[in-house]
């Protein structure tokens, strides 16, 4: 039996989950249809561990991890260990239930932690959202990507990494080494399709609260870094005892998710009722007042800033159609414009004019649709407000069973929120031979008259990137759409695109308007 047996696995379910979930609550303003979970899927071979977490968002419970760890051989005699997970979570999103579950599998070399096959799949109700399936082949990993309508696969060049077990381990490591010592070491992550860098901190000592009890536990640091990013796309502390066994994790979005020890009986009892809408917990208040908010044409705004934030690290757009200047005073003003400023830009690249997993516009029923949108229109503006107004007018549903689909998928079934206008707007204008992307941030929502996340479509027209959103369908854009980044929603992009949401939403704590200028 190698060293890594006795020890439980529970780490990089947590990470995968919080992403997963950012990425599909988020979104202003619909809701998911809940369904019951469904089994998790028992490995063959001899079980290592078998361990238990309840998740708690806001002090109420809204789910459960159970990761169960077997040993077996492979044909050719080589010791392996393999580690399922199942994540299930139930909230309210927006007034509506939602459930979702993410499952993964895992196989690596038990004498030395170094992986060999991996899966992610995520589910919403009943429905398959996404499955990422990457395999160790001589020095590349093969990956595959399914999502509802499109399967794409890609060859990356691969060295020896450690696979979620071995990962493990190296946290409870960490809980031996001097405070502020450091472990960092690279591996492949199912939920960004790509080799990401992780980075263990050993932290004090603290007095713990657990569900049952205070322990005086060390805290580890976890940070994730997408390659070439100095910034940690996510941060998870994690408490273990003496035995490096993690008791207690959290990471700081949704109002703060946390994740404690216990046994099946707690883990499996039904979730709480949520008293706070992850929904609305996400939303940022505003100070001053916007009367007429889609006929501005320009903004400026006083972002206010957490206590300990640095203006520098907001994930905020500063292009054509926003200028951000950083005061002393350590607030942010932003100038938002309805139309891009200044000179054209750059031609887009191929990126953005292709199809991919998200944007099949390639798609025969997306080809359909989007001539019937333009009929006989040639003018590239015109034919881009045709497709948003038809967009508009046909996804009318806002009760579905996926909480980020594939344009594909939209095409098929006409409804979603809107993250699903978007894809399928930015897939129509590709069909259409129009570059396209999404764009993410903020809109003023009138309902509740706060901030609120948010995706739209971004469409190059006459040497501008032009913002149409077809959840409104008004044929242009306001200055009440702050925008924190963009993507081509291809590869690492399409998992990463509603991160800078996640980040700026723990970041800003009121946006106040200082000037409005409205359309004559």
């Amino acid at each position: 039996m190698s060293a890594l047996a006795g020890h439980r696995p529970r780490s990089s379910p947590r990470i995968r989950l919080a992403l997963l979930l950012a990425v599909q609550l988020l979104c202003w303003p619909a809701a998911v249809a809940a369904v019951a979970a469904s089994e998790q899927e028992a490995p063959s071979g001899k079980v290592l561990e078998e361990s238990w977490e309840a998740i708690y968002i806001g002090g109420k419970k809204a789910g459960y991890v159970h990761t169960v760890a077997v040993a077996r051989k492979l044909d050719d005699g080589r010791e392996v260990i393999e580690v399922r997970t199942k994540s299930f979570m139930r909230l309210r999103r927006f007034g509506q239930p939602i459930e979702m579950e993410v499952h993964t599998r895992s196989v690596e070399l038990a004498e030395t932690g170094d992986l060999l096959e991996t899966e992610l799949v995520t589910r919403s109700g009943q429905i398959e959202a996404m499955r990422v399936k990457a395999r160790v082949e001589d020095n590349e990993l093969a990956i595959s990507i399914a999502t509802l309508g499109k399967e794409t696969t890609q060859r990356i060049p691969w060295k020896p990494m450690p696979g979620p077990y071995a990962i493990d381990k190296r946290i409870g490591n960490v809980a031996k080494l001097a405070k502020g010592e450091t472990v960092q070491f690279r591996f492949f992550d199912g939920s960004f399709q790509a080799v990401v860098t992780g980075k263990l901190t050993a932290a004090g000592h603290e007095e713990v609260q657990l569900l049952d009890r205070t322990a005086k536990l060390r805290r580890v640091r976890f940070d994730l870094f997408l390659s070439g990013r100095d910034q940690p796309l996510l941060t998870t502390h994690v408490w273990v005892d003496e035995q490096g066994e993690a008791l207690k994790s959290r990471i700081a979005m949704l109002g703060g998710m946390e994740t404690y020890k216990v046994s099946k009986e707690v883990a499996l009892a039904e979730p709480e009722e949520l008293s706070e809408d992850v929904a609305l917990r996400s939303l940022v208040p505003i100070r001053g007042r916007l009367d007429r908010p889609f006929e501005t044409v320009r903004a400026v705004y006083r972002l206010h800033l957490e206590e300990s934030v640095d203006p520098a690290d907001v994930p905020l757009d500063d292009g054509p159609t926003q200028d951000v200047t950083i005061r002393p005073d350590g607030t942010i003003l932003l100038t938002v414009y309805a139309e891009p400023q200044g000179d054209a830009e750059p031609e887009p690249g191929p990126q953005y004019r292709q199809p991919n997993s998200y944007l099949q516009s390639d798609n025969p029923k997306i080809r359909q649709i989007a001539e019937q949108a333009v009929g006989d229109a040639d003018d590239p503006l015109e034919k881009a407000r045709r497709m948003e107004r038809w967009v508009f007018e046909n996804l009318t549903n806002k009760n579905f069973g996926v909480a980020f689909a594939s344009a594909a998928a939209v095409a098929e079934s006409m409804e979603g929120d809107c993250t699903e206008h978007a894809v399928l707007l930015a897939a129509m204008a590709r069909a259409q031979g129009l570059p396209a992307r999404v764009a993410v941030g903020f809109v003023y929502a009138p309902s509740v008259g706060k901030f609120g996340g948010h995706m739209w479509t971004e469409i190059f027209i006459n040497g501008h990137w032009r913002g149409f959103d077809a959840t409104l369908g008004r044929g242009k854009l306001d200055a009440v759409h702050i925008k924190l980044g963009d993507s081509a929603l291809g590869g690492i992009d399409a998992m990463v695109s509603l991160l800078p949401v996640v980040r700026a939403i723990e970041m800003i704590r009121e946006i106040e308007v200082v000037e409005l200028e409205y359309a004559q």
